[in-house]
C-alpha cells in the first residue's frame, strides 16, 4: 500500500513539473508560450502550399488562397501539417474577421471563413486589393481553371444565398 501511494507521489509530482506540451496543435499560451524569449518575438510568415504554392496554411490541415479557396485534409496540405509541429508561430494573411461565436474566424478566400481549426462558407468574404492585399496576389495567374470556375459561378449566381 505505502509503495503504491509513493508511486502515485512520485508520478503526481512528475507530471507537475513537466511543462511540455504533448499535443502536436496546442493552443496559443501552449507549446508556442515556451520560455525561449527570442523565439516569443520572432514571427514568420507561414508557410505557402496548394497548387502552384498559391496559397498559405491556416491551420495544421488548412492551406487557402483567393486563387483556389480552401484545402482541407488533402495532400496539398501536407506542408502545413509540418507548418503546425515548429516551435516557432507563424502569421498568415487575413482578410476581414467573419463568423460568430466559435465560428469567428477571417476571410481566407471569397465566400470562405476560416480558423485554425475549420472553414465555413461565408458569402460576406469577398477579398478586395484594399481589404487584404496580402491575400491578393495581383501577379498571379487568374487563369487558375479553379478562380475561373468560382468566378463565373459568382456571376451566374448573385443573389444566391448559401446557408453559413
Amino acid at each position: 500500500m505505502k509503495m503504491q501511494l509513493g508511486t502515485a507521489t512520485l508520478l503526481a509530482v512528475f507530471i507537475s513539473l513537466c511543462t511540455a506540451c504533448l499535443i502536436t496543435n496546442c493552443p496559443k499560451g501552449g507549446k508556442r508560450a515556451g520560455t525561449h524569449s527570442q523565439e516569443l518575438h520572432t514571427i514568420r510568415q507561414c508557410a505557402r502550399c496548394g497548387p502552384a504554392k498559391l496559397g498559405h496554411c491556416y491551420g495544421p490541415a488548412i492551406c487557402c488562397g483567393p486563387q483556389i479557396g480552401c484545402l482541407v485534409a488533402t495532400p496539398d496540405t501536407a506542408r502545413c501539417l509540418s507548418e503546425a509541429a515548429s516551435p516557432v508561430p507563424c502569421t498568415a494573411p487575413t482578410g476581414a474577421q467573419c463568423g460568430e461565436g466559435k465560428f469567428a474566424g477571417r476571410c481566407t478566400a471569397n465566400g470562405v471563413c476560416c480558423t485554425h481549426e475549420s472553414c465555413h462558407i461565408d458569402i460576406t468574404c469577398q477579398l478586395t486589393t484594399s481589404d487584404a492585399p496580402e491575400l491578393i496576389d495581383v501577379s498571379a495567374d487568374q487563369t487558375n481553371p479553379l478562380y475561373s470556375l468560382y468566378s463565373s459561378y459568382q456571376q451566374e449566381n448573385p443573389g444566391l444565398g448559401l446557408s453559413e
